[in-house]
């Protein structure tokens, strides 16, 4: 798998030396408010997570980089779903909440699309966040997805109902 970098970033491939930072991050409710899982209990789940990614990417069904600043794991960038025969795949992220706000979520999105349009030829990158999740909807506006609609009632994550915003971006959009 492809290590990509920015001025501040490198992304790298996944791999076991992430379990324990990623549990980190996805165990922590203010992390995981809008996702469709709630916050993991064990570390058991980080490794599942990351297994179940290494195993996606070798059939290439899935590229996860392991977002590094300065030497320190601070999130996860993924293009998940991938569809070959309509060029397809869905962006996903998540980041410790200690680095909201500094632009890293844009930096390492916008390198992991220049990615998928121009390396994987994609045509087409999807992603869906909650209606409420208001910084990332702004995110990906910013990163030229256009706001396709909502799916109410999407997810039940711990006995509470919420929507899911669609967004699209095509190659020659971006």
């Amino acid at each position: 798998m492809s290590r990509l970098s920015t001025k501040r970033l490198v992304l790298q491939p996944i791999g076991p030396e992430h379990i324990e930072s990623l549990f980190s991050i996805c165990s922590d409710a203010e992390n995981m408010q809008y996702w469709n899982r709630p916050p993991w209990q064990q570390l058991s789940q980080a490794e599942e997570s990351i297994n179940g990614a290494l195993d996606r990417g070798r059939k290439g069904e899935q590229y996860t980089w392991a977002v590094m600043a300065d030497g320190r794991f601070i999130g996860q960038v993924l293009l998940f779903l991938i569809n070959e025969q309509c060029r397809r795949a869905e962006l996903g992220f998540v980041f410790d909440k200690m680095v909201w706000g500094k632009g890293f979520a844009s930096e390492a999105s916008r390198e992991v699309l220049n990615f998928a349009f121009n390396t994987l030829n994609l045509n087409r990158v999807e992603a869906e966040t909650d209606t409420l999740n208001k910084p990332c909807r702004n995110l990906l506006e910013r990163l030229g997805f256009v706001h396709e609609g909502d799916r109410a009632q999407r997810y039940i994550v711990s006995g509470v109902v919420s929507d899911s915003a669609m967004y699209g971006l095509v190659a020659e959009d971006y």
